[in-house]
Parts: C-alpha cells; structure tokens; sequence
C-alpha cells in the first residue's frame, strides 16, 4: 500500500488509464482520480479496448466500459451534422466531460458520495 500512496501523489494523467483502474479494482481504492478520471479516459479514448486491456481489467469490467463507450458514443447518432470535423480532431462524442462522468456514474452504479469522498490509499 505504500507504493499506492506514492502513485497517488502523481498526477492521474501520468499513469496509463487501465493500469491506474486496476490499481483501483485490485487494492480497493475509491475517489474520482482512481475510477471516474481513468474511466473517462478509457470511454472517451479514439482507440478501442484491446484483449490486453480486457484481459487485465476483466471480463465484467470490459462490459460495464464497452457499455459506457457505447451510450458515450451514441450522441454522434442524433445530429449528426451538427459536427463537421470530428473526424479530423478526433473526438468520440459531443458531450461534455461532466456529462460523460454522468453517464460513467449511471453505468457503473457510482453514487456522488462514493466519488467525492477523500481519495482512498
């Protein structure tokens, strides 16, 4: 647990998204930088999951963040002419960061005092 503590002193985005959400999974810590940010990272990333990273986080993780992607992406569908160069810039949905935390907390049964309790080490 020492070693977590030092990570935590890092800034979440140093760390891969997936290694910093199987931390979490594997010690039990909670807090917005352990699940929502790299969540938000893993949803909202071009790229998609690979069978490294499904075999790291899980088969029900990979659900659950397949799922999210989904729901995240689906924005696109509704209007999508409303936005030209999505393709260029590389964006993979038209919602705001908190709307997609929004849609993290809903997919993975968060509640807003779990994520905005101190972070956990």
């Amino acid at each position: 647990m020492h070693a977590i503590s030092k990570l935590e002193l890092t800034p979440s985005d140093t760390l891969n998204p997936i290694l910093r959400l199987s931390l979490a999974l594997k010690y039990d810590l909670s807090g917005r930088s352990w699940l929502v940010r790299p969540l938000t990272s893993i949803v909202t990333r071009k790229e998609p999951l690979t069978c490294q990273d499904a075999s790291i986080l899980g088969l029900n993780m990979t659900v659950l963040i397949a799922r999210a992607r989904e729901e995240v992406r689906s924005v696109f569908e509704v209007d999508e002419e409303w936005c030209n160069y999505c393709e260029r810039c590389g964006k993979t949905s038209l919602l705001e960061e908190d709307d997609v935390e929004e849609v993290i907390m809903e997919v993975f049964g968060f509640t807003a005092a779990e994520i905005s309790q101190p972070e956990q080490v």
